[in-house]
């Protein structure tokens, strides 16, 4: 595992998804997303950084969503081409986990799609809709096959 550092906090150091497993399941994820959602965008990077970091990037960053207490993805417009994913979820053996990468999937289509346009440029007062539209289509994932 190569270590790579990122210029900026909260994701200093983070590694793109090296598990051929899980890198197969990205892509395809991400084929699927693009296609519920209806508008397509560029696949993005995908990095991986420890549990104990992404908390407490969360945490410093006040992270709207999280799941039993913790966050295992996160997308955000200061990586405008990365999302970033916890090592402890492996997406490419776990549906639950599948689902998480979905979510910040939805995120990044929010952001590089035409979509939400008349919310742009996002702020504060459009979490809750980003984040329901985001939970709606991992829903939706998790209701198909």
């Amino acid at each position: 595992m190569k270590l790579i550092e990122l210029a900026e906090y909260p994701f200093r150091y983070a590694y793109r998804v090296e598990n051929q497993r899980d890198k197969a399941a990205i892509e395809q994820l991400f084929r699927w997303a693009v296609q519920e959602y209806g508008h397509p965008a560029p696949m993005p990077e995908f990095w991986v950084t420890s549990h104990e970091h992404m908390q407490d990037a969360a945490k410093r960053a006040d992270h709207y969503t999280t799941l039993q207490g913790q966050v295992y993805g996160w997308y955000s417009q200061k990586y405008p081409n990365k999302i970033f994913i916890c090592d402890r979820i492996h997406p490419g053996s776990n549906k639950r986990d599948a689902a998480v990468v979905v979510h910040e999937i939805g995120h990044y289509l929010q952001d590089t799609t035409e979509k939400h346009q008349t919310l742009k440029p996002f702020g504060p007062e459009h979490v809750e809709t980003l984040e329901l539209d985001a939970d709606e289509l991992m829903n939706r994932y998790l209701q198909s096959s």
